[in-house]
């Protein structure tokens, strides 16, 4: 155990709750057991689905609302497949960036995690502010970090 500290309660019921936890999410379904599925289960939801698109493409119309401000549905649509090359080749970029930068994160967190768990000091001094810093909600971070990222 870590630092000497023995939890036999806690090992015994490892199991029981690793159960537990794999009951609440269950495993992705395959392509045949989707097909399975009673039209019941997910008809409603689909349903709902087309009526707000179809809300949405009326609503957007009859209003007249600019196609900057609220596109139709169908325009998002009709511009999705019209550019679909440019979008595949700037989705490759993007897709590299997002490896690139997870895998920076990855390699940062791995090292300050040994470090901290390495050094008495560095848990101290760091351990409060990362426990503190898990406290403010994302939205109130995501404007500060589009400002630090040199884009405006």
């Amino acid at each position: 155990m870590a630092h000497g500290i023995s939890r036999p309660d806690i090992a015994d019921r490892a199991p029981s709750v690793a159960a537990a936890a794999m009951s609440l999410y269950p495993s992705p379904m395959s392509t045949a057991a989707f097909r399975r599925l009673p039209i019941s289960s997910w008809l409603p939801s689909a349903t709902l689905l087309l009526a707000l698109i179809a809300v949405w493409e009326v609503w957007v119309r009859a209003a007249g609302t600019a196609a900057w401000l609220l596109p139709a549905p169908s325009r998002i649509g009709r511009t999705l497949w019209e550019d679909r090359a440019l979008l595949a080749e700037h989705a490759g970029v993007t897709l590299t960036e997002v490896l690139l930068g997870f895998g920076v994160a990855l390699g940062a967190g791995v090292l300050l995690g040994a470090a901290i768990d390495a050094s008495p000091w560095l848990r101290r001094a760091l351990y409060p502010l990362i426990i503190g810093s898990q406290t403010v909600p994302i939205p109130a971070i995501a404007p500060n970090m589009r400002g630090s990222s040199g884009r405006r």
